[in-house]
């Protein structure tokens, strides 16, 4: 098997849609999860320059996966759902030679932390096994809870109660970033107790974190 650094980002770009095809975030774009058109655009965006990696890892004179990741100084940071390997692969040995390529060069580079997301539907989890198994044996640790997301749709919500007289609702202020950042930080990060349970988490206990999370919001970046 021979791992290179790919130089044409056609090429990239398909192997990654065959390596990914298959998965739930793939075939239906829900909301707050990846969308993978917005993905590739970024991707598209980060190619080629300073600091973003893409591999390739050649089996037989053919792509059979794919690893894209990101460092900045001494941090790095993996792209979801990958080292991404085709089907007809074997799976666990690319993703290790892809990962373990990753790592070295990274330490190369004077990289001293580098962390992954993994979200995967909560009645599925054994979708994320692989991957969680295959870190989890490359060293890496879990740095934060477990944490949930709950979604529905406010159509099926039942009608509100009416509002007290003393409170009431201005919707312009809370679209402004800079107001849901600070909201963020006064309610996740005040006190010690705050610190102690959600210190972790910088985008709900720093501001400019927790700004920039706002600002991807309420630009779609979560779903719309």
């Amino acid at each position: 098997m021979k791992i290179i650094e790919s130089t044409d980002w056609s090429t990239y770009k398909y192997t990654w849609k065959e390596c990914m095809k298959d998965y739930y975030w793939y075939q239906t774009d829900p909301v707050f999860d990846w969308n993978k058109n917005e993905e590739l655009d970024d991707m598209e965006d980060e190619f080629g320059k300073p600091g973003n990696v893409f591999l390739e890892a050649h089996q037989d004179d053919k792509i059979v996966g794919v690893f894209s990741f990101r460092y900045r100084g001494k941090e790095a940071k993996m792209m979801r759902w990958e080292p991404a390997v085709l089907k007809a692969s074997d799976d666990n040995e690319i993703r290790s030679a892809l990962l373990s390529y990753a790592m070295d060069y990274l330490s190369g580079k004077g990289v001293e932390h580098t962390k992954v997301v993994m979200k995967y539907p909560i009645g599925n989890p054994d979708i994320a096994k692989p991957l969680l198994d295959l870190y989890q044996q490359s060293g890496f640790s879990r740095y934060q809870p477990d944490s949930v997301d709950l979604i529905t749709s406010l159509d099926d919500m039942p009608s509100p109660p009416s509002m007290p007289k003393n409170v009431s609702i201005d919707r312009d202020l809370g679209l402004i970033p800079e107001n849901i950042g600070a909201y963020c930080v006064r309610a996740y990060g005040t006190t010690p107790a705050d610190i102690e349970i959600h210190g972790f988490d910088k985008s709900v206990t720093e501001y400019e974190s927790a700004v920039s999370i706002a600002n991807a919001i309420l630009g779609g970046r979560f779903g719309r």
